[in-house]
């Protein structure tokens, strides 16, 4: 609670560093957790120093904006700019909800909890007497929830009492198993689970703030008319559940029961529970209780750990304790649909959820159709999941899950489909889906990413510290605490994840890896996270990944022989001669391969590829790549003769009855040697062959190869510009994938996009594009070093216009 003049060791201090402490206390009050938050001492100073307060409704969006800002101005960085006295400060609050000439309270709010963590507070008499007026302030204007929904039910966690600790998990556990029963098929529908636990925790616990009366706040904080609370006590070989519907505010009993049975019997006991509620609710039905199949207990609970884990960001562990769960029931469609919807992801999943949907909710149906579509076995474009996404968050508003599937189709391929503002409505999205939980991991790196890109720091800082701030950690802690620190310049936090970096999970240094590269920053950690992974890898194909990994980061970096040499030692590991063949001839083309090398490929890969299709369906789907990458050699070298008779095989091959994804890839293949083959043979139609292959990649082609998808702007954009259409060129080269998988052909990307927004005259745009190639070429080979003296001296040029 130090003011920054107080941090720094000032001893020239005043009443105001009060306020600025005061200011810290009011925030706690109302957000339930300091200001401030980091790993370290030095961290939350150095934060108090240089950094603007977040504001209040970050946290509780039901704080009244006129209450979020007079915090600010209480916790300035400058003492000239803060409330001058305590009365000051009371006064700023005094007008929020209070009548003048009574006192009475404006609008109804929810009693206020008995206790808060207020924390160590300076022990001035002044701060002392200020927070005690604060106090009697706030008691009158406490911050009004929302209206309250008297069909929208929080269920909160159970007490539990029980010898066996194997039970605890019920605590949280009756949430998220309740909270699926009551889905508002005609009746009360549950709040989002992560969005009541989230309430709940910063309230505080049931032991410190009376029980009942913590529920009813958390249900008013979060909208909610009904509060569903309960226990679970286990009695020698038996499990009793009691619970109580109670309306909010006042607490009147609407429904209160208890059942009992074998601990092996919890789906059944809870299904008896749930229906014997609704019907000592008057009016409700009861025929409605499907949302979960009855399954095992070892399914159910792996099930729910499942759910924890996700909520909290970490993907891999939910990824397991879901497919644990269908381990043990295959037909439990719900844990399929969780872990189809998970970041990790899980055909798995999906395809089970799809199988048994008949045992979904409505609203779960719902996402599945937006997840897989009305025919899971058909792979369908981005504009079309789009689509999907769009529909489903009209249809299922409520389900955060939703809204982020709709954020992350806009983050990672609005821009592939030439969307306006893709960024802007990704984290529009997002905002609604942590609006809905807002204990949610996901959202919010996305959404600091976004921050990162519009050069917003003081957001970058805001969702990178709630993110940090999950308990427990989540996957990718690691790397946003190293993302925060170089946006922000925070040396200190930097240098502090730097020295643990090979302590970090292994998601957070695949992030390192990829944004480093993609938003061209960090590279020395970058490559240190490679050589990390690489080292720790347990298997052989994970080593043979790690070393492609490396191929593509020194690609980027301008290494060619380091790139090659990781291709050699990733062959012997597993070898595949024709995947190194074929990326030793994409190399050439598209980075600063060898040609002498990739002729070679060439000439090993001729035979296959002119061959008639094979009769299997695995050598027909390899015979594709080989067609598709060694008709782009020849192309590429003028050669167009070949071209006709490689379309029509990958058209034939189209229309065999192979899997969907590599029908639409040997289709989008064909469409792409097609514009290539009109341009360089000159042919009347090349515009139109060009503007066919970009119209079919912008509506973002799902299934294809990692290679054929990454080459895609860079091909089509040569294409433009051989045309004379520069200014489409830079279009299409700026229509890639952002921030998906590894950075194949990155730098000759982003030298490319440098390069045709300074023809154009996009100086800005120019120099962001060449700044970041050479962010990503830091320590070129010789043979590399002319093409980065180039493109730096045509910064200087760039740089020299702009300041003139």
């Amino acid at each position: 609670y130090m003011s920054p003049k107080q941090a720094a060791g000032t001893r020239d201090l005043d009443g105001r560093s009060d306020i600025y402490g005061l200011g810290c206390v009011l925030y706690e009050m109302l957000a339930g957790q300091a200001p401030f938050t980091g790993p370290t001492v030095e961290s939350i100073v150095h934060q108090h120093l240089t950094a603007e307060v977040p504001s209040v409704t970050v946290i509780r969006y039901a704080v009244p904006g006129e209450i979020a800002n007079v915090i600010p101005r209480a916790m300035a960085n400058t003492p000239a700019d803060r409330f001058v006295t305590a009365s000051e400060f009371a006064d700023a609050l005094k007008p929020v909800g209070v009548t003048p000439a009574t006192g009475s309270i404006a609008r109804a709010a929810p009693p206020p909890p008995r206790q808060w963590r207020i924390g160590l507070v300076a022990a001035s008499v002044a701060v002392v007497l200020a927070v005690a007026a604060v106090l009697g302030i706030l008691r009158l204007t406490s911050a009004p929830g929302p209206s309250l929904d008297p069909n929208l039910v929080a269920v909160v966690p159970f007490r539990v009492n029980a010898r066996d600790a194997s039970l605890q998990y019920l605590a949280e556990g009756m949430v998220d198993l309740l909270a699926a029963k009551l889905t508002g098929d005609g009746g009360p529908r549950a709040v989002t689970p992560g969005l009541v636990l989230r309430a709940w925790s910063q309230i505080g616990s049931a032991e410190e703030s009376g029980g009942e009366d913590i529920g009813m706040l958390t249900a008013a904080s979060v909208g909610a008319g009904l509060l569903l609370s309960g226990g679970v006590v286990q009695e020698q070989n038996r499990v009793i559940i009691n619970a109580s519907l109670l309306t909010v505010p006042d607490g009147d009993v609407r429904g209160q029961t208890s059942v009992d049975g074998p601990p092996d019997s919890l789906t059944m006991l809870i299904d008896r529970l749930t229906a014997e509620l609704l019907s000592l609710q008057a009016g409700q039905e009861v025929d409605r209780l499907a949302a979960l199949t009855s399954t095992s207990l070892p399914a159910l609970r792996a099930y729910l750990e499942g759910q924890a884990a996700s909520r909290g960001g970490r993907y891999d562990e939910a990824r397991d304790h879901l497919h644990k769960a269908l381990d043990l029931d295959s037909t439990f469609a719900l844990a399929g649909l969780t872990a189809g919807l998970n970041w990790a992801g899980s055909p798995r999943g999906r395809r089970l959820a799809w199988q048994h949907r008949d045992r979904l909710s409505q609203r779960d149906r719902i996402l599945l159709t937006a997840l897989v579509g009305d025919n899971p076995s058909v792979t369908r474009s981005r504009a079309e999941q789009l689509a999907a996404w769009e529909v489903g968050v009209r249809l299922a508003s409520d389900q955060p899950r939703a809204w982020i599937e709709l954020g992350e189709t806009l983050f990672h391929w609005g821009r592939v489909m030439g969307l306006n503002a893709p960024m802007e409505r990704a984290a529009a999205a997002f905002n609604r889906a942590l609006a809905l939980d807002s204990s949610l991991a996901t959202p919010l790196q996305h959404m600091m990413e976004i921050a990162t890109l519009s050069g917003d720091t003081t957001e970058v800082r805001r969702l990178g510290t709630l993110y940090v701030a999950l308990d427990p950690p989540a996957e990718h802690d690691g790397y946003v605490r190293w993302h925060m620190a170089h946006i922000l310049g925070d040396s200190m936090a930097l240098r502090e994840v730097q020295m643990g970096l090979d302590t970090l999970a292994d998601r957070s240094l695949w992030e390192i890896f990829q944004i480093g590269q993609w938003f061209g920053f960090g590279i020395e950690d970058v490559v240190r996270a490679q050589e990390i992974r690489l080292r720790n890898a347990g298997s052989a194909s994970e080593r043979r990944a790690w070393l492609y990994y490396g191929a593509t980061l020194a690609h980027n970096r301008g290494r060619p022989s380091e790139a090659f040499a990781n291709r050699q030692a990733a062959h012997e590991v597993a070898p595949i001669n024709r995947e190194i063949d074929r990326r030793f001839i994409l190399d050439a083309l598209y980075w600063n391969g060898d040609s002498a090398t990739a002729a070679r490929a060439v000439q090993e890969r001729v035979p296959l590829a002119d061959a008639a299709l094979s009769g299997t369906a695995e050598a027909r789907a390899e015979q594709l790549s080989d067609i598709c990458v060694v008709e782009q050699w020849r192309l590429w070298h003028g050669q167009v003769a070949s071209a006709p008779e490689a379309v029509r095989k990958l058209r034939n091959f189209s229309t065999t009855n192979d899997a969907s994804g590599r029908v639409v890839a040997a289709h989008y293949c064909a469409a792409l040697l097609e514009g290539m083959a009109a341009v360089v043979g000159d042919r009347p139609d090349a515009r139109e062959a060009v503007a066919r292959l970009d119209s079919l990649w912008q509506t973002g082609v799902a299934g294809l190869p990692t290679w054929l998808s990454k080459l895609s702007p860079l091909v089509i954009s040569r294409l433009y510009e051989a045309i004379g259409d520069v200014p489409g060129a830079l279009a299409a080269i700026r229509r890639r994938e952002f921030y998906r998988g590894h950075a194949q052909y990155f730098a000759s990307d982003v030298r490319e996009e440098g390069r045709l927004a300074a023809l154009v005259g996009d100086r800005e745009g120019a120099i962001r594009a060449y700044q970041h190639y050479l962010a990503l070429r830091d320590d070129p080979e010789p043979s590399v070093q002319p093409e980065v003296d180039a493109v730096r001296a045509e910064l200087a040029t760039l740089v020299g216009e702009t300041t003139r």
